[in-house]
């Protein structure tokens, strides 16, 4: 697919220094695509039950939405810290389609991509106005594209629409009737489509893109547990908890208190 438009649908950027956490795993999956850093320390990390990645310090590592990130911290032997900083950032391509979905990238990002990165967070985060910073959330882009391949198994063009209809409708009662409906297909040829190009059923792709907005709320609000829930689409809390601790092993609560 030739680009002709890429859109930045959403951007945040931030870092992370901590004293304590060496050997402290975390698992999350977030709905945007994360660009990392170990500034210093370093990661251990797993993308989606991949073989484990070590990321140097000074690397960066490259996790796709929706895939669960398998991570461990190691706070650098000298210091006894760890810092980290990253960019979360959803790019829209041709008017509807995520990076992501047209593209796969290396998990591991080193040599001289990772200089080049590393001048573009400095100057990212030494940024003082919004259009500084998209200015280089573009070159940030442009650096990505040179470094990623064309997906070898597409996904079919009604399913990348129906990836980003979830994707703006998540927090609503959607029903496998509906998600039909707008494919223009019976419900049991869509679900084994959707089943063939996300691996998954379309609820199961639903809630996990549920709990991955929740698992972002719930460290950065200060929502209550029951209003995160609701926020992404449960209404039961109970439920959305006992959802949640399947894919993130950890309850909600213990989520946002480790911050991580």
């Amino acid at each position: 697919m030739k680009i002709e438009t890429i859109d930045i649908k959403y951007h945040f950027y931030g870092r992370f220094r901590d004293n304590h956490c060496d050997n402290v795993r975390n698992i999350k999956s977030l709905p945007w695509l994360s660009v990392v850093q170990a500034e210093t320390g370093r990661y251990s990390l797993r993308l989606g039950g991949s073989e484990t990645y070590e990321i140097p310090t000074g690397g960066f590592f490259i996790a796709p939405s929706q895939v669960t990130q398998d991570i461990v911290h190691h706070v650098d032997q000298m210091s006894g810290t760890m810092n980290a900083r990253w960019l979360f950032i959803e790019i829209e391509v041709n008017g509807g389609y995520k990076l992501e979905h047209l593209y796969d990238f290396p998990a591991v990002v080193g040599g001289e991509t990772s200089i080049k990165l590393n001048r573009l967070f400095d100057d990212m985060f030494a940024s003082r106005t919004l259009c500084e910073r998209m200015s280089i959330y573009y070159r940030i882009i442009d650096i990505l594209l040179g470094i990623a391949s064309p997906r070898s198994v597409m996904l079919a063009g009604n399913m990348l629409d129906i990836a980003g209809y979830i994707a703006s409708n998540y927090s609503r009662d959607l029903s496998v009737a509906e998600l039909a409906a707008r494919a223009h297909m019976s419900e049991s040829n869509f679900y084994a489509v959707f089943r063939r190009n996300f691996g998954m059923s379309p609820m199961a792709y639903l809630n996990r893109y549920r709990l991955s907005a929740a698992s972002v709320l719930l460290t950065r609000t200060d929502l209550t547990i029951a209003e995160v829930a609701s926020s992404v689409g449960y209404t039961d809390p109970l439920y959305f908890s006992r959802q949640f601790h399947r894919l993130f092993q950890a309850s909600p609560r213990d989520y946002r208190k480790a911050g991580v």
